[in-house]
């Protein structure tokens, strides 16, 4: 008997550290995601090179629409998933991490060039 109230209490404890750590990880994602001045969307799709192999792309934009965090590698953004594209004649950046790096390496200077237009 002893030992099954012993296993219910480490139990417990180890319930509330991981609810405290998951809570203490979204706290942070919260108060640190970026955050722009203005409503930027977010879609990721996928493109064929000439060799027909698949890759990933990452497109910021302007857009209208409360933004939600989003979650992508380490970081967390502030941005409308798939909203719709605000304004016409945008110019395009194309913008790469280069090798052994991640779209999301630079999402603070894509949504700052986003929120510009």
């Amino acid at each position: 008997m002893r030992l099954d109230g012993v296993a219910t209490r480490i139990t417990a404890v180890i319930l509330i550290l991981i609810v405290a750590a998951v809570s203490g990880l979204a706290t942070y994602l919260h108060l640190t995601a970026i955050t722009p001045a203005r409503p930027v969307g977010f879609q990721e799709v996928r493109a064929i090179d000439e060799g027909r192999r698949s890759f990933p792309l990452a497109i910021w934009y302007p857009t209208i629409g409360k933004p939600g965090i989003l979650l992508r590698g380490s970081r967390a953004m502030r941005v409308v998933s798939d909203g719709p594209v605000e304004g016409t004649d945008l110019p395009l950046i194309v913008f790469s991490h280069g090798t052994r790096g991640s779209a999301f390496d630079h999402s603070d200077t894509a949504i700052a060039l986003a929120e510009q237009g």
